[in-house]
């Protein structure tokens, strides 16, 4: 189950597949958004020792950082065996965005 709880932005760490996965022009439309609206849907980490891992929301991060904002809401998922396979796991999303790329297509432009 999901729990809503801010998180400090420096502990979350960013898997390096999931970095090769970020479009700096998102980044800016979700700073703009969050500026004007607030962050709308959390980004989602799962707890590793001391720090948090980024399972979803790597823009909406990303815009967190570039506006300076100290902590995130981050729904932090429950360490529960079912949660761990789903946070190792890519989202439907990136799967999708992923096969375009190896297809030459361009990726839906998503504001989330």
């Amino acid at each position: 189950m999901l729990r809503i709880q801010k998180v400090a932005i420096e502990t979350i760490y960013i898997p390096t597949e999931r970095r090769k996965t970020l479009h700096a022009e998102t980044v800016r439309v979700l700073a703009e958004d969050i500026l004007e609206n607030g962050m709308k849907v959390p980004i989602q980490v799962r707890k590793d020792g001391a720090r948090h891992v980024l399972v979803e929301g790597l823009h909406r991060l990303e815009a967190a950082k570039w506006l300076g904002l100290p902590g995130a809401g981050a729904a932090a998922l429950s360490p529960t065996p079912q949660s761990s396979a789903i946070a190792g796991r890519l989202s439907i999303s990136q799967k999708i965005a992923a096969t375009l790329r190896k297809a030459g297509k361009p990726k839906a432009n998503h504001t989330r």
